[in-house]
């Protein structure tokens, strides 16, 4: 196929077991990596923490090839942890306190990469003996906890939209939605069918809105097949595969976003 299609899947809040529309009006999540249940439901566990131990972003820095010293010392003038060196990068040591997703322990290590201080995904470095929410991932091949400082691993007293929708989880068993947008070109499609289905069997269609946005509410969790029908009005060629098509997990309390987007 000539044209490439993406799909980019994150995860979004819940509520129940088995009900589709397209709503009106929505907002699209143009950054939705940055919504609190997109990190909930691509997180293997999270919790909320206090930093005890970790490795020194200062020492880091200073060891690393990609920042020049008078960079460094720049950033040190406005930072008050990296000049006090209590500034955490690396393999972090968590007391936990309080569990939402998943079973680490008492005291749990979360790798939250290099220092951040020079990026532009406004994310956050921890500092010893502050609370933080940490969203990680267990990895598949060494079995340990990453997190992604850019969007999991969030202070505490900053971050009242994540507690509001932490502390206001569904209970476990209630499903999960599907969410997404269909565009061409960078545009959203008004009127595109997206149909979902699972093992072959239709679950339920949906129509997107005015902004090309969909919505499918109450699904068990599992497998879907998304088939997503494009009008030809949008289209200045043909597709050889068309309708658009994408496969995704709902977990429960879980939503996944998928994006079906032509270039």
């Amino acid at each position: 196929m000539s044209h490439s299609i993406r799909a980019f899947f994150a995860i979004a809040l819940v509520s129940a077991f088995a009900e589709a529309y397209a709503c009106q009006p929505c907002t699209l999540a143009k950054n939705y990596k940055s919504l609190p249940s997109v990190r909930f439901n691509n997180a293997d566990t999270v919790f909320i923490g206090t930093v005890l131990t970790g490795e020194s972003a200062l020492k880091a820095l200073i060891q690393s090839e990609w920042y020049h010293p008078s960079a460094i010392e720049r950033e040190k003038q406005r930072n008050q942890a990296l000049r006090d060196d209590t500034l955490i990068a690396g393999t972090v040591l968590f007391a936990v306190e309080k569990v939402f997703k998943g079973k680490p322990g008492g005291r749990t290590t979360v790798w939250i990469g290099s220092p951040i201080i020079f990026h532009s995904c406004h994310g956050t470095n921890a500092e010893l003996n502050k609370r933080y929410i940490v969203y990680a991932e267990r990895s598949e091949e060494d079995n340990k906890l990453y997190s992604d400082k850019c969007h999991g691993v969030l202070p505490e007293e900053d971050s009242q939209e994540d507690m509001a929708f932490l502390q206001n989880l569904p209970p476990a068993g209630t499903g999960g939605n599907i969410q997404g947008e269909v565009r061409v070109k960078d545009k959203p499609v008004v009127g595109a069918k997206v149909k979902i289905s699972q093992n072959r069997r239709l679950i339920t269609s949906v129509r997107t809105n005015g902004n090309g946005f969909f919505e499918a509410k109450k699904l068990k969790p599992g497998t879907y097949q998304l088939e997503a029908e494009v009008q030809k009005k949008y289209l200045d060629f043909t597709f050889e595969n068309n309708p658009y098509t994408e496969e995704l997990i709902v977990k429960d309390r879980g939503t996944a976003w998928v994006v079906l987007e032509d270039y």
